[in-house]
């Protein structure tokens, strides 16, 4: 089974385009990997993939209502804080809570 597929993945800023034709099918049980230095484009191509953004090309995950992508994948960007103290597994349960509409 094929959890992400994607293909020929284009995200620009601007008229720039930041990542070109990406293809890659990412299946059941595999564990990836997206290591590169700051600004390669780790983050726009999460958030491309995920439909978080413009982008060209083909994403399985994009394609889907937000509804259902949320089943099948989700977002916690980095960020140097969070407003509450809270743990990630307190986060986390509560992402899977709005998932199932708790």
């Amino acid at each position: 089974m094929t959890l992400l597929t994607l293909e020929n993945l284009t995200a620009r800023r601007g008229p720039c385009a930041v990542l070109s034709g990406i293809s890659l099918q990412v299946g059941t049980g595999e564990c990836i990997g997206l290591i590169g230095p700051n600004g390669a484009g780790k983050t726009t191509l999460m958030r491309a993939a995920l439909g978080l953004m413009r982008a060209e090309g083909q994403s399985s995950l994009a394609v889907l209502p937000p509804s259902v992508r949320a089943t099948q994948a989700a977002w916690l960007p980095q960020s140097p804080e969070i407003a509450w103290p809270v743990t990630v597994r307190h986060l986390v349960a509560l992402g899977a809570m709005a998932r199932r509409g708790s």
